[in-house]
C-alpha cells in the first residue's frame, strides 16, 4: 500500500531510518541523541567516553521525537486526502 501511495518502490525499512536521522540532523537534533533513538551502540560517543557515558538521554530523545513528529505532521497536513492512510497505534 505504501508503494502505491508514495509512488516509490524497492524501498527498505532502513531507508526510513536513514530519512529519520537525516531529517533530525536538519532540524538541529544532536547526533548522539539521534544515535540513541536508532539504538546505535557505537554511535557518535565512542572510545573511553562510550565506556563511561551511561546516560540514556531520555528527555532529549522525547523532545527530538516530538520535534520529528511535528515536522512529519506538518508535511502530512499539506497533503490531500488521496495521499493519506489510516494509521492505528498498536503499542
Amino acid at each position: 500500500m505504501l508503494d502505491q501511495l508514495s509512488g516509490v518502490t524497492r524501498w527498505r525499512l532502513h531507508d526510513l531510518r536513514r530519512t529519520c536521522v537525516s531529517g533530525m540532523a536538519r532540524l538541529g537534533i544532536a547526533p548522539h541523541v539521534a544515535d540513541k533513538i536508532l539504538n546505535h551502540q557505537g554511535g557518535t560517543i565512542s572510545g573511553v567516553a562510550a565506556v563511561y557515558q551511561r546516560h540514556e538521554f531520555l528527555s532529549e530523545r522525547r523532545q527530538a521525537l516530538d520535534l520529528w513528529g511535528a515536522h512529519v505532521g506538518a508535511i502530512l497536513d499539506g497533503l490531500g486526502p488521496q495521499h493519506r492512510i489510516e494509521l492505528k497505534i498498536v503499542a
